[in-house]
């Protein structure tokens, strides 16, 4: 039976204006609310679109246009408490006036009809919604929604109700007489017991005849071929009428992970969807788990290889050296921040090997606007008395396990005479693993009187 104050429409991804006529129109357009797609907030309340009238039989409902297939429900609640009109007193008695309240009137039966349309054998309904994995798997597809509808409704005006009842069609007898008062025979394939209804045996859910439905599963009581390590938990079916392509989701009910799989031809897939261990997400080699928050951040975790060390001052030593540096280093960025020298002499980046720091052996240049400085001592950085350097000098592996390396520099100079511009490269061969890194200035005589650096390296 159509009803007189709720409208339902089908969304199509595109459509926010929509042609809404309720019986007898309506009194005001605040007594309309539209909620979308059963949209609601965190504690499970209705959400409702803001919504504006083009004309008394036109609205336009805000935010994104509802999705394919999506309902819009479209409802008017007419305020009953107080009377729209008040006669007495001297008020004017109107014909506008009386045909209001009269309305008023109407409008509250009908919405009140509505609400409770669709209740009767309510015993049935609330039986069809605890035990919704016979419906579904019925044969009577009618009866089942016209259960499902009753129950709703009641659990919507008086859930109090809805949970005595619920609470008190737990006996078998008075399940299966309500099945049968609706239409509904069990599937074949399955046992109806006092608190569900079990798949068993060989007609588990990898048997090819098992119905579309929504299943309990109990391993414990003959449910077969779920997924590994899972024993208790919802199975929903989805079964194609002919050819193959057949659907199931899996909830387990112990960790709340989410299966899926399909069954192609003759044969099931695996089943995908269990929450991958830390390992898994760290080796990064599985096909069939998905990714938590949680997983993802520990798989970035041990996929950086980047190790920083803290900032350390220059001053006042003439050398600073990082030491112990684990095996296998590919690429090592060396930070400075202000670095400076109490008179004239290039900065210098070293490297050591278990034989000691290679003091010989480099091929490096290094440039500004005042001419290039050349070194086969280390890695030069062209600076004077007067400069703070600040930048980075990058250092790499020339391929995984060889033993040269080669760099690169792009700084900026300060200096009391205005700003310049650093940069230039090099490479070295050490014949060995590198173990350390040293920095240090190219003027025996000269110290460092200020400035910072820091290490990162990645194995």
């Amino acid at each position: 039976m159509a009803k007189n104050s709720v409208i339902t429409k089908t969304g199509d991804g595109v459509t926010t204006q929509w042609v809404v006529n309720f019986t007898g129109g309506f009194l005001e357009e605040a007594h309309v609310t539209c909620q979308v797609n059963g949209e609601v907030d965190g504690a499970g309340d209705p959400v409702y679109r803001d919504i504006t009238f083009i004309n008394p039989g036109l609205i336009e409902v805000g935010g994104a246009a509802a999705p394919v297939d999506a309902p819009l429900l479209f409802e008017r609640t007419t305020p009953i408490a107080t009377a729209v009109n008040s006669f007495g007193g001297g008020n004017a008695f109107s014909a506008a006036a009386v045909d209001t309240s009269f309305l008023q009137v109407l409008f509250g039966v009908q919405e009140a009809q509505d609400q409770l349309e669709g209740t009767k054998d309510l015993d049935a309904a609330i039986l069809a919604v605890d035990i919704a994995e016979t419906a579904a798997a019925a044969s009577a597809a009618s009866a089942e929604a016209d259960a499902l509808d009753a129950a709703a409704v009641l659990a919507a005006i008086d859930p109090t109700q809805f949970a005595t009842k619920a609470a008190n069609l737990g006996d078998l007898a008075d399940a299966e007489a309500a099945l049968t008062n609706l239409g509904i025979q069990p599937a074949t394939q399955a046992v109806l017991t006092n608190d569900a209804l079990v798949i068993i045996g060989d007609a588990g859910v990898d048997n090819a005849t098992i119905q579309q439905g929504t299943y309990s599963y109990l391993a414990g009581s003959g449910s077969t071929g779920g997924p590994a390590g899972e024993t208790f938990g919802v199975l929903i079916h989805r079964r194609r009428a002919t050819g193959t392509g057949d659907i199931q989701i899996f909830v387990s009910q112990s960790t709340g992970d989410i299966y899926t799989r399909c069954r192609l031809g003759t044969g099931w897939k695996p089943w995908v969807g269990r929450r991958s261990t830390q390992a898994e997400a760290e080796a990064g080699t599985d096909e069939v788990t998905y990714m938590t928050p949680l997983r993802t951040k520990q798989a970035v975790t041990a996929l950086d290889k980047t190790t920083r060390t803290g900032s350390f001052g220059l001053s006042p030593s003439s050398a600073l050296d990082f030491a112990s540096l684990p095996a296998a280093i590919q690429k090592i960025r060396v930070k400075f921040v202000q670095a400076s020298a109490d008179i004239n002499s290039n900065l210098l980046v070293q490297l050591g090997t278990s034989g000691g720091m290679m003091t010989s052996g480099y091929a490096s240049a290094s440039f500004d606007s005042g001419g290039t400085s050349t070194s086969n001592n280390g890695f030069a950085i062209q600076m004077n008395a007067t400069s703070l350097i600040s930048g980075v000098l990058l250092l790499e592996r020339l391929t995984p396990g060889s033993d040269t390396w080669i760099s690169s520099h792009s700084l900026g100079k300060g200096t009391t005479a205005g700003n310049d511009a650093v940069a230039g490269g090099g490479r070295v061969f050490l014949g060995d693993e590198l173990t350390s890194v040293r920095i240090a200035l190219a003027n025996g005589s000269a110290v460092f009187d200020g400035g910072s650096v820091a290490l990162e390296y990645e194995t």
